[in-house]
């Protein structure tokens, strides 16, 4: 499918998820009625039951599946093997307030019948870790009304505090307006009741940037938009603006007078406040070094070290990792690979397909008598920048790898190339 039939929803609101999972375990299931389930009833018809994919046939022709997974509040990872029984039950735990991420993906294979689509829907809860970020929930899919519909509906319940949709691009992690403006990572997700995340064909207003153009009726009066819908009255209004009534009539004229008028809310440079998170691609070429509890003396500082590397035969975008333990992990220290490496794709990944493409679950195994205690897994680099590497190698080394009991990492693997 190109890119430029696909459509990228994202709504930013503020709360937890104790507040808002009741609400948006009734937008998922919503989203589960008017796309999901459809989408995999055609595609079973089409194709039939989805196929378990091992890494190195990913590309073959024809085959699809079904991914669902969950992360808890405290970090730890879990994917399940799709059925709508599975979907109810993570519904539930969202519901009642227990999970930080929900994602639900319906991917097709390389090669697959035309009926075939992609659509990809996600919630965030980063307030759970980031308690001044707005929280997200994203449909990624093929061109449809119920995507603008469910945003609009998500935008209501969740009492957004901006969203947008718009055609062949987007990312959770900094729009394109908040890139050419040079704003620091994830200030979008920071300032979203004061600025928008850019000029979009569909674009959600709240009370504050409702009030910096002027109020609802002059926004009604002026906005260059085909749509100017009021999707909750005063004291805390919120509008929805549509640039016009089809996607293909937006054009350069129209994305032009759209960012000129919606100039006093567009992204801002603001410089990063003490303890944020850097931007992509500002990581050090050299994964850095870490302390080693070995090392650890009365009183000492601790000795450190880069993580060791090793190559392993010849491979291109599709990389297989093993990481080597040099005893059994527990479980706490699982989680905390997992959750490290799962971060890193989620800001990685892009739906326009111009980052990492794919990544695998993490398969923990000890049972290996070549290797020993070994967490292996896949990723397809895609079209992602050199940077994307460097970076999963540096947040190996400090963040998880650090506390874990790792004798060595590997990239590539005998069995491929």
């Amino acid at each position: 499918m190109e890119d430029r039939d696909r459509i990228h929803s994202e709504i930013d609101f503020f709360g937890r998820p104790d507040e808002h999972g009741p609400a948006v375990a009734a937008w998922l299931r919503s989203v589960n009625l008017a796309m999901f389930e459809p989408m995999v009833n055609r595609l079973q018809r089409a194709i039939g039951p989805p196929v378990e994919i091992e890494p190195h046939d990913f590309y073959r022709e024809g085959t699809w599946y079904v991914q669902l997974s969950t992360a808890t509040l405290r970090g730890s990872l879990s994917f399940y093997r799709y059925s709508p029984e599975n979907l109810q039950k993570v519904i539930r735990k969202l519901g009642d307030g227990r999970l930080a991420r929900v994602r639900l993906s319906v991917l097709e294979m390389m090669g697959g019948p035309g009926e075939a689509e992609t659509l990809n829907v996600e919630v965030w809860f980063d307030s759970v870790e980031f308690p001044d970020w707005a929280n997200s929930v994203l449909v990624q899919g093929p061109t449809s009304r119920p995507v603008v519909d469910l945003a609009k509906l998500a935008a209501r319940e969740l009492r957004a505090a901006t969203g947008y949709v718009t055609l062949g691009g987007g990312s959770k992690v900094e729009s394109s307006y908040e890139k050419a403006a040079g704003v620091g990572f994830a200030d979008g997700l920071r300032f979203a009741r004061e600025n928008v995340r850019g000029a979009y064909w569909g674009t959600v207003l709240s009370k504050w940037h409702v009030e910096a153009l002027g109020g609802v009726e002059r926004i009604q009066s002026t906005a260059p938009c085909a749509v100017v819908e009021v999707l909750a009255s005063a004291p805390s209004p919120l509008l929805w603006l549509q640039a016009t009534i089809h996607f293909a009539s937006f054009g350069h004229p129209q994305r032009l007078a759209l960012r000129d008028y919606l100039g006093p809310v567009l992204p801002k440079r603001r410089p990063l406040p003490t303890g944020a998170r850097p931007e992509l691609g500002s990581v050090p070429v050299e994964a850095p070094v870490r302390p080693t509890r070995s090392t650890v003396g009365a009183g000492e500082p601790p000795a450190r070290r880069a993580l060791e590397v090793e190559h392993i035969g010849e491979y291109g975008p599709e990389v297989p990792f093993t990481l080597r333990f040099s005893r059994p992990p527990t479980d706490l220290e699982r989680e905390a690979l997992e959750s490290t490496v799962l971060e890193w794709y989620d800001e990685w990944s892009a739906p326009d397909m111009e980052g990492v493409s794919f990544m695998s679950e993490v398969d923990f195994d000890e049972d290996d008598d070549d290797e020993g205690s070994t967490a292996k897994w896949w990723i397809d680099f895609g079209a992602a920048p050199e940077g994307a590497l460097t970076d999963l190698l540096s947040r190996l080394d400090r963040a998880a790898v650090g506390d874990l009991p790792v004798a060595g990492l590997t990239l590539g693997s005998r069995l491929i190339g």
